[in-house]
């Protein structure tokens, strides 16, 4: 417990999921969260949650696609708490199908979600970060899609792909989100953490 008191971290996508469970990790050791997604209902629900457990976090309506929305939530971040220390890009989506059927449009959308939404994470979180006195981290995730192909496989088979046994938890991917976001980790830069229980090792 602690290991992110005093730190102001943005976790988005983090009404669901991989970012939910990330932001009430962080949470639970001392950060002041700002949960974001376009999810209102569920990401009042994650803020709920926190704050019933002792935290402290806040809630906002977030295209991580639109540089303008970036904006607003970097500024009224550094408003409410005084600083921003950790900016955890989340957010994704995923279009199913092979390329010779998916659209351009999905493509376009994909992109704009998992690239340039992370691109505007970077650069307005470093922004706020270095309105702080302190340094901070910003931690993009991505799906084990990012290193390798994958089929649409059924859960059995899913799980048979992964060495370890059985299928990756929302917690295996806070904890090292909470970890990257430390001062556990102050002199780790530029670095993979690859959490897949041995997929992509094979």
């Amino acid at each position: 417990m602690g290991r992110l008191r005093d730190k102001v971290a943005i976790v988005t996508g983090s009404a669901l999921g991989l970012g939910r469970a990330t932001a009430l990790l962080m949470a639970r050791e001392g950060a002041k969260v700002v949960v974001t997604d376009m999810r209102e209902a569920d990401g009042a629900s994650a803020v709920a949650e926190i704050e019933k457990a002792g935290g402290t976090a806040s809630f906002f309506q977030h295209n991580v696609s639109i540089e303008d929305d970036w904006i607003k939530v970097v500024d009224e971040t550094v408003a409410k708490y005084g600083r921003l220390d950790v900016v955890v890009n989340n957010a994704g989506i995923a279009t199913p199908g092979s390329a010779e059927d998916a659209s351009l449009a999905d493509w376009r959308k994909v992109i704009s979600v998992n690239l340039d939404g992370v691109f505007l994470g970077t650069k307005h979180g470093i922004r706020g970060i270095k309105q702080g006195q302190r340094g901070g981290a910003i931690i993009n995730l991505s799906s084990i899609e990012g290193l390798v192909g994958d089929a649409e496989a059924k859960r059995k088979g899913l799980i048979a792909l992964h060495p370890v046994g059985h299928l990756g938890e929302p917690d295996d991917i806070g904890w090292g989100a909470v970890y990257l976001a430390s001062d556990e980790a102050k002199f780790i830069t530029g670095s993979e953490l690859v959490i897949d229980g041995g997929y992509t090792a094979q």
